[in-house]
């Protein structure tokens, strides 16, 4: 099966979460690493990057319901 692409997966958990974290699961296996190497080459320290990281995704987890344009997730996580 084919991984939705991340449009599709913010509208999947704009309606399911926080009862089903399965699309939102998605969305941070396919960004983990991009937001891990930004936050790394911004700090410096392993450490840091990794903590600055997952208080990205719990800002998206927290905030995805009212992004307006699924469409700008990827622009909007990197805010």
């Amino acid at each position: 099966m084919q991984t939705p692409a991340p449009d599709e997966l913010v509208r999947l958990c704009q309606r399911t979460l926080p009862s089903d974290t399965r699309a939102f699961e998605l969305l941070v296996s396919m960004y983990k690493e991009r937001v891990y190497a930004t936050a790394y080459r911004l700090m410096g320290d392993r450490q840091d990057a990794e903590d600055q990281a997952q208080e990205v995704f719990l800002k998206v987890y927290r905030g995805i319901r009212q992004l307006e344009d699924p469409a700008m997730f990827t622009s909007w996580v990197y805010r």
